[in-house]
């Protein structure tokens, strides 16, 4: 007998639940997309290891990020897997903490791309050739000394506040009382929200700044038609633009779902809709990005130059004289 609930698909695709069929559908397809960014992911991972070896270079917080990414995929292809097969059926705190800890390491990936990006603006807000430009740039940021440590206090707080939430979701879930655990859902969206934004507003500024920043060096040393620096142009756009493009959406769209998730949950259609958005429309957008990524990464193996851009970035710019246009104002 079909029941007039619809299927809790975050959980997982109960027999007779109302959309069972499109609910199931979608998570099955879901997982073979975050199956996919997983081996995406690994691939990237794995160009980046050999263009290190190639070049001699060390580890970057661009590798740290892709391993966060790797396991945020790898945790989302066994959440929407549990939630196809409805797995652990007697551990449903468990699932409820799986489920928003699959979904925390996305964040946390990012965090560690940021603390990248604050790190390398000081770096690079040397002093450079003359501007046309008479004033000063002023650029506002965190001190290379505190990023460390507020990059673990934003991914601590991140990890125990979702873990936190889940647990309590799936404790009123244990009990069947449903109408508070939307509600801890919805904190946990509403979460998500403060941290989507905070992201974008960090990308939106300092994710320019350091684009802006690393073209007007690149110009400045010479080799900006160089084909390798092109392809550090071209990869740091692309990962500004888009996680910029991403977290601008889910700024906009996770505060609502938020505010009227109760209601989303117990509609067949919203919840569809919210599903897919989950579940196939974020995964595609990473497929595509990281199927980007990688092509200029195979890309960068191909280059005849062998030696670090950075390297060679700072040799070229040692033989300048200096003359100082902007400051950085550490926090």
């Amino acid at each position: 007998m079909k029941s007039e609930i619809p299927c809790d698909w975050a959980y997982g695709i109960q027999s007779g639940c109302q959309g069972e069929s499109e609910f199931r559908g979608l998570l099955i397809i879901g997982t073979c997309l975050y199956g996919l960014l997983a081996i995406n992911d690994l691939l990237l991972a794995f160009l980046r290891a050999k263009i290190r070896y190639s070049k001699n270079s060390n580890w970057t917080t661009l590798d740290t990020f892709l391993i966060w990414i790797l396991l945020f995929s790898v945790l989302r292809t066994l959440d929407c897997l549990i939630a196809v097969f409805n797995l652990l059926p007697h551990n449903i705190i468990l699932r409820e903490v799986l489920t928003g800890i699959s979904w925390a390491t996305g964040p946390i990936g990012l965090y560690v791309y940021l603390s990248g990006v604050f790190l390398s603006i000081p770096r690079l807000s040397f002093d450079r050739l003359s501007c046309k430009k008479k004033y000063k740039h002023s650029i506002w940021i965190l001190n290379p000394q505190k990023v460390k440590p507020i990059l673990w206090i934003t991914s601590l707080t991140t990890i125990i506040g979702i873990f936190v939430s889940s647990l309590i979701a799936g404790y009123y879930h244990e009990r069947n009382d449903q109408s508070r655990r939307y509600d801890a859902i919805a904190v946990e969206i509403f979460f998500s929200w403060l941290i989507s934004g905070s992201i974008f507003v960090s990308v939106f500024y300092y994710g320019r700044v350091q684009l802006s920043l690393v073209e007007e060096s690149i110009k400045l040393a010479g080799i900006d038609n160089r084909n390798d620096i092109k392809l550090l142009l071209y990869k740091l756009r692309a990962l500004n633009y888009a996680i910029g493009i991403k977290f601008s959406i889910l700024t906009a769209f996770l505060l609502p779902v938020a505010l009227l998730y109760q209601h989303i949950a117990m509609n067949v259609i919203t919840n569809v809709v919210f599903c897919s958005c989950c579940n196939i429309l974020n995964p595609i957008y990473e497929v595509i990005l990281t199927s980007i990524i990688i092509y200029l990464e195979i890309s960068t193996l191909r280059s005849s130059d062998k030696s670090s851009w950075n390297e060679r970035l700072h040799s070229e710019l040692e033989t300048y004289p200096s003359t100082r246009n902007s400051t950085v104002h550490p926090i």
